[in-house]
Order: C-alpha cells, then sequence, then structure tokens
C-alpha cells in the first residue's frame, strides 16, 4: 500500500471511530437527561438501567418527555449497532489495531482509533514526543526546591486523550499484575485518581510506541522501560 493510500486509509478510520465516539456521548447525553426526569418526579424502576424491564416501567409512566428522550435513544442505539460491522473490519484490516488489542482494556474501537490518530508510528522518533501528540505528558514545575505536577498538556488530540484515559481506568480493573496497574495505584494513594490516570496513560501510550515501532503485543511488564518518564508523583 503506498503512503497516500494509508493516509486515506487512517483518515477514514479516524472519521469512523469519531463519529461512532461522538454517537456514543450523545447518547449517553440522552441517559443522563432520563435519569435526571426520573429523579426530580422522585421515581424508582426496577431492573438494570435502560434494561428492557426497566424501560418498559419508564414507558409506562406516560411522560412524554421520557417517552421522547427513549425514542431518540433507540435511534441512537440502531446506528450505533450499524456502525459496529464497519468498525470491526477496519479493526481486522490493520496490523496496528491487533497488535494494540492485545493490550487489557483497549478493545476494537479504541484501537482503531488509537491507530487512526497515530498514523504512521515512524513519525514520533521517541516515546515522549508521541505523548505530547496526545497530551497526556505530565505538566512539571517548581517552588521552593519542589517539584509539582499538573494534570496534563493544553495541546495534543484530545480525542485520543480521552480514549486513552478510558482505556487507562478499563486496564487498571482487568490487568491488576501489569506494571501500568502498579504505577496507577501507587500515584493514586499519594496523589489521587486523577494524577494516578493520566501517568497511567502516559505509561501506556510509551508503551504503545514501543509495541507499534517492534511490531510486538503487550506484556504485563512492558510498562518498566516504557514508564520511566510517565510518573506524575
Amino acid at each position: 500500500m503506498t503512503r497516500r493510500a494509508r493516509s486515506k486509509e487512517a483518515a477514514a478510520n479516524r472519521d469512523l471511530a469519531r463519529f461512532r465516539r461522538g454517537m456514543v456521548k450523545r447518547r449517553t447525553s440522552w441517559r443522563s437527561s432520563v435519569r435526571a426526569m426520573l429523579r426530580q418526579r422522585s421515581v424508582v424502576l426496577d431492573g438494570k438501567p435502560f434494561g428492557r424491564l426497566w424501560t418498559r416501567q419508564a414507558r409506562a409512566l406516560g411522560d412524554w418527555m421520557i417517552d421522547s428522550n427513549l425514542g431518540t435513544m433507540d435511534v441512537m442505539d440502531r446506528q450505533v449497532r450499524k456502525l459496529e460491522p464497519g468498525v470491526r473490519r477496519a479493526a481486522r484490516g490493520r496490523d496496528a489495531v491487533q497488535i494494540l488489542k492485545t493490550i487489557p482494556g483497549v478493545g476494537d474501537y479504541s484501537a482503531l482509533l488509537i491507530d487512526a490518530e497515530i498514523g504512521d508510528i515512524g513519525r514520533f522518533a521517541r516515546p515522549e514526543q508521541l505523548c505530547s501528540y496526545a497530551g497526556v505528558v505530565p505538566l512539571a514545575g517548581s517552588s521552593g526546591g519542589s517539584v509539582y505536577h499538573g494534570r496534563i498538556t493544553p495541546g495534543g488530540s484530545s480525542t485520543m486523550r480521552l480514549v486513552l484515559t478510558e482505556c487507562a481506568h478499563a486496564h487498571v480493573h482487568c490487568a491488576p499484575g501489569s506494571d501500568i496497574t502498579a504505577l496507577y495505584k501507587r500515584i493514586a494513594g499519594r496523589r489521587g485518581k486523577r494524577r494516578a490516570t493520566v501517568a497511567a496513560a502516559s505509561m501506556m501510550l510509551r508503551v504503545i510506541h514501543r509495541m507499534l515501532t517492534e511490531e510486538r503485543g503487550f506484556v504485563h511488564s512492558y510498562g518498566r522501560d516504557a514508564g520511566r518518564g510517565g510518573r506524575a508523583g
């Protein structure tokens, strides 16, 4: 595949992944609206929220505002489902996506979006450059001889940054033995979960740089060398 063809493929995958993300975010917003309406009306429903039983009870209330929101969500659900086959096809067609999916907590959609946002890993000679591009490099400064750390850099790809933080959270829950999880827990105990998430996302991206450069899958100890620059506390 020529460089131009790869660029067009990456752009198409990026548009697909971003569009799906936008649909999911809007659906989440509508769900929040329905929850708020139920709280305002002091209504408690049985079953899993937005499951069949829960939704049936919500519709039985006969509230036109709730019905309207649920109807909009039904349309969004169908649209998101229609996008899933395209996401899976695009994911299967990219070796980099398959490599990224070996990271616990990273699925088809997240891997596709990260790959599309990165493009050619050769653009980033060092992992620090990739972290800066994503905006997950903790800001550091000094005052009175002590070092403090900020949250994230103001620039970078906001889409990839958000997906990375989501993947970091998922990784911590499903990979308790990884170095990324160990870093998260260590910093969360000292500096809080928000700083820990930034550090974990930074380490994960450093690991991703190494994986894509070496064309290798994930191993739990991969963060030991890659994470040295990802500390946030």
